[in-house]
């Protein structure tokens, strides 16, 4: 539909998927969840919310996703009437569901096959509300013993530790989610709330957050394990030490190579950075393990780092090779969900340049020399 609002509506056709909050359009949203004793009340301060988060340039389409409504007919019983008439609640609305949905009085029974038999009204009578209260009840309609009126009535109702919540959720259009966040932030501390009326900022921002600190706390403890198999395999603390100090120069390498490609350090970039600490750590240790063999053997420092790495250099450089080459297809971004693994992609590729450079120009000397 090209000429669709000619130009005036997007669409954001992004899929509801686990990793939805990374990337596509549930990863771009700040939301603001207004908690209150009564669902009114958080819907009326939602209201205000609302309007002030219309005025921000950083969101666009600021909108209560929970707020639409459907028409429902509520039947009040009028219990002394019925009492009176020696009528069972059962009876009514046995019959109010005969003439409306239908009721269940048996199954048909077939070898191992069990089908419903439901008795209701023929046609399209059973979908008539009039018809269903005309229905009588010891001789009395339905209308006569209860009480119908139609109302408005929220399609679904959002609770956050037992307490009713109304949601605003706005798209981030510009500046990024942090930025919008804070924006956020910024407004909803400009309202003086009651006492009983709360509110938590959410959406991508928030698990962007928790990701990265679970993330981290991944790379610390992936950091200390390598050392430790490191400090166990020399018998040392300080060659596993100079080893671990090319994983942040490797690091610059992958975050380098995110920043050209345009892709931002997200939790999928960040399981790559992780996957390039082993790699890096791989490589030297496989040129340390040749350096100190030439040095058993009676060379100097120098003549061992030179030796050492012209032995290893088509191993770790195959490695390398083998290893870029495996992910660059992920780099293009073919196929349903493709973008998800270009971060991830360009954390390796860069990681594993960087670590391929450092390895041989930084790492080794230093390691020779401790």
């Amino acid at each position: 539909m090209p000429d669709l609002a000619r130009g005036a509506l997007a669409l954001d056709l992004a899929g509801q998927s686990e990793f939805g909050s990374l990337i596509g359009r549930e990863g771009r949203l700040v939301r603001v969840e207004m908690s209150a004793r009564k669902l009114a009340e958080a819907a009326r301060w939602a209201d205000s919310v609302r309007t002030r988060l219309q005025a921000l340039t950083s969101l666009a389409d600021v909108r209560d996703p929970n707020g639409g409504t459907q028409p429902i007919v509520e039947i009040t019983l009028q219990r002394q009437l019925l009492a009176e008439r020696g009528i069972s609640v059962e009876a009514v609305s046995n019959a109010l569901a005969g003439g409306l949905g239908g009721v269940e009085s048996s199954d048909f029974r077939e070898t191992d096959r069990r089908t419903p038999i439901s008795v209701r009204f023929a046609g399209l009578k059973n979908e008539d509300l009039a018809e269903a209260m005309a229905t009588p009840v010891n001789g009395i309609p339905i209308a006569q013993l209860v009480r119908a009126h139609e109302r408005q009535a929220p399609i679904e109702v959002v609770r956050v530790g037992q307490r009713p919540v109304a949601v605003v959720e706005g798209l981030i259009e510009r500046g990024g989610t942090r930025n919008a966040a804070a924006e956020v932030r910024a407004v909803m501390d400009g309202f003086s709330l009651p006492s009983g009326v709360t509110w938590e900022i959410s959406g991508a921002n928030a698990e962007q957050e928790r990701t990265t600190r679970e993330l981290t706390l991944v790379g610390w403890l992936s950091v200390a394990l390598v050392f430790l198999v490191l400090a166990g395999e020399f018998a040392s603390f300080t060659v596993p030490l100079v080893v671990m100090l090319t994983v942040p120069l490797a690091a610059v390498g992958g975050i380098l190579f995110l920043w050209v490609t345009g892709q931002s350090i997200n939790a999928v970039a960040l399981i790559g950075i992780v996957v390039m600490i082993g790699m890096a750590d791989n490589e030297a240790v496989v040129k340390l393990d040749a350096i100190r063999r030439f040095r058993e053997a009676g060379h100097s420092i120098e003549d061992a780092v030179l030796l050492g790495g012209h032995q290893r250099l088509r191993a770790i450089a195959m490695t390398s090779i083998t290893t870029i080459t495996g992910v660059l297809p992920l780099m293009f971004g073919w196929g349903s969900g493709g973008a998800l693994y270009q971060p991830l992609a360009a954390g390796v590729i860069g990681g594993s340049v960087s670590a391929l450079l450092v390895t041989f120009f930084l790492a080794a000397d230093g390691v020779c020399r401790y």
